[in-house]
């Protein structure tokens, strides 16, 4: 009964219920096409952008948007969906600034109505306020402090911007009343448990989504990341060691499509739960054995890590067992971003190469996809 910090996402959504289901059809169509190419504007290589394009509409199209169900078509697209895709917008002066590029008045207006549309959302403010003090950071780290303030004042001005969001949210009066009665409806134990605890469920809700359910983002990322390595990499040591998340999600994909997902199997006691987190942590050695010293370790891999926090952080929150999937929207799309970092390795110019990983992606996306069209039908 007072404000909540999604403020801007709820005041949209109270437009939005009140017209024709058509508006918010087209409205969500429109969003998901701009998450889309804002995602490969902000990581492709400019002489491969089709391929890029290609790839990430792909995998776009097996994300599963029937999540987008869970707590209503409408409320749940635009409290999940609808930030993220606003949220890669917001972000994207970062990569014009990296190319040199100037932004302009009209620009610079949408990319901060961008920001406080994604602001409202508690996953997406994190993520575009580490994105803006990483790259702060970054040109801290090259020299370019200084400039910051003469240079780079409107990448500051974003930045404060989304901490001032941030704060929005932690100091909003609604989100105490929202969780306390939560807590008491959903979950009463939830109050008792340490902070311990918390990061304990949160983390296993993460395992959970990407081994147990049909994480797409999560496999493509394993697959490509397998044969890169084994690419570039002579070594057998590392050839072994990539191939180990690939087949560990690949098992757990078809043994999810064979038994399904309540079967016992797939119910992680605490010895398979430490062995799937360890699988997460060689991907992210992997990320080091084939980019080594290289900046895009760097972003591949806090890419990667914030997917993994995203999720994680709903071990805070008391709903973390009613929720169900749509909390995992974001870590699926970073999952993408991944990808999108791991395919600057690869050799284009070698166009059998590049046809045979075409037709794989096409193969590993193709059950998204069809569950996609099934489902909403």
């Amino acid at each position: 009964m007072t404000w909540s910090s999604r403020t801007a996402v709820e005041a949209v959504l109270m437009v939005m219920v009140t017209l024709p289901a058509v508006v918010w059809r087209i409205a969500d169509s429109f969003v998901v096409v701009i998450g889309a190419a804002a995602l490969t504007r902000l990581l492709e290589k400019r002489e491969y952008r089709e391929y890029y394009s290609f790839f990430i509409s792909l995998m776009f199209l097996a994300l599963p948007y029937s999540y987008m169900s869970l707590a209503g078509w409408i409320a749940t697209s635009m409290n999940y969906m609808w930030p993220l895709a606003f949220g890669l917008v917001a972000v994207y002066p970062i990569r014009k600034s990296i190319d040199g590029g100037k932004i302009r008045i009209i620009e610079g207006i949408v990319y901060t109505v961008c920001l406080i549309f994604a602001g409202s959302s508690e996953q997406m403010v994190f993520v575009v306020a580490a994105s803006y003090g990483c790259y702060g950071l970054y040109l801290i780290w090259n020299g370019k402090g200084r400039l910051i303030l003469k240079e780079y004042r409107y990448i500051l001005m974003q930045f404060l911007l989304s901490v001032l969001c941030l704060l929005y949210i932690l100091l909003s009066p609604g989100n105490g009343i929202r969780s306390a009665s939560e807590t008491a409806k959903w979950l009463p134990e939830f109050a008792s448990y340490s902070i311990l605890k918390k990061i304990e469920l949160g983390v296993s809700v993460t395992i959970k989504s990407i081994f147990v359910q049909e994480n797409t983002g999560f496999l493509v990322m394993t697959f490509l990341l397998a044969v890169l390595i084994w690419q570039t990499h002579k070594k057998w040591t590392y050839r072994v060691l990539a191939v180990i998340p690939a087949c560990v999600m690949l098992i757990f994909t078809e043994v999810r499509r064979l038994l399904g997902s309540d079967h016992p199997f797939l119910n992680l006691s605490t010895v398979e739960g430490l062995g799937l987190i360890l699988v997460c942590g060689i991907v992210l050695l992997c990320f080091l054995i084939l980019f080594g010293k290289d900046i895009r370790f760097l972003l591949v891999s806090g890419i990667y890590l914030a997917a993994l926090a995203t999720k994680a952080v709903i071990g805070f929150s008391p709903t973390i067992h009613t929720s169900g999937e749509r909390t995992s929207w974001v870590m699926d799309v970073l999952f993408l971003g991944c990808v999108a970092v791991l395919l600057s390795k690869w050799n284009f110019k070698n166009k059998q190469a590049t046809v045979l990983l075409v037709l794989a992606l096409i193969y590993l996306c193709s059950a998204g996809i069809i569950l996609n069209y099934n489902s909403l039908l």
